[in-house]
């Protein structure tokens, strides 16, 4: 989960190599609805932790702070977040500014804001202190939330990074996938990660937990 949250942050990251059986063309690439519901259900689980806080990064003043959008405790072990409709703007981040170093990278409406999946973190919480996160992946799919006050779409290929984020106002369930970069081009342009929209689901995503104190170990939550 470190080399996760590093590429979302910083956009970069040694994950887990996986083939690809076909190459993509991003002009090819079609639009589909990644609208969430506002609802995130972490199914029951025995992990003791009291409540969960659904918090986002931002900037200001040039210091990175934190702002908490929902909070759920436990219900028998098990979470139901329900995301606000809508996220104040002042926790928000013009899309067209993280990818302006990008022009490979195309964002068709330069007005739009979004929280980057980066800056989004489900923290689990122990007697009022932060003790873990939990996160919904395996070890070629992730996935990640973010909020959009418009639709918009992000393609192209920058570098190693291959990008199809078609994004619906409101909240979005987005995916990240570790690919080689043996053998397959975009234009040209080799690529080991892609960010992604799909109607349909990855098969083998599971709810993990990460608890601060065993860095090194993460729990897989079994539906």
């Amino acid at each position: 989960m470190k080399k996760l949250k590093n590429v979302f942050y910083l956009a970069a990251i040694v994950a887990s190599a996986v083939v690809v059986g076909c190459e993509k063309d991003v002009d090819d690439v079609k639009a589909v609805n990644s609208s969430l519901d506002d609802v995130i259900k972490i199914p029951s689980t025995s992990i003791d932790v009291d409540a969960v806080e659904v918090a986002v990064y931002y900037v200001e003043d040039n210091k990175t702070k934190t702002y908490v959008l929902a909070e759920a405790k436990s219900e028998n072990g098990e979470f139901t977040i329900r995301l606000p409709a809508s996220v104040p703007a002042q926790y928000l981040s013009p899309i067209s500014k993280y990818f302006s170093r990008r022009p490979e990278v195309e964002v068709n409406d330069v007005n739009a804001n979004w929280t980057y999946g980066g800056g989004f973190y489900i923290f689990a919480c122990k007697d009022k202190g932060t003790v873990g996160d939990f996160w919904y992946g395996n070890g070629e799919n992730y996935a990640f939330f973010c909020y959009v006050d418009r639709d918009v779409n992000v393609t192209g290929v920058d570098g190693e990074f291959y990008w199809s984020l078609f994004l619906k106002k409101g909240w979005n369930k987005c995916y990240m996938k570790s690919t080689t970069i043996v053998d397959l081009a975009i234009g040209g342009k080799q690529y080991d990660l892609e960010f992604y929209t799909t109607s349909t689901e990855p098969s083998g995503l599971t709810w993990n937990y990460k608890h601060y104190v065993a860095v090194d170990d993460a729990i897989t939550i079994k539906h």
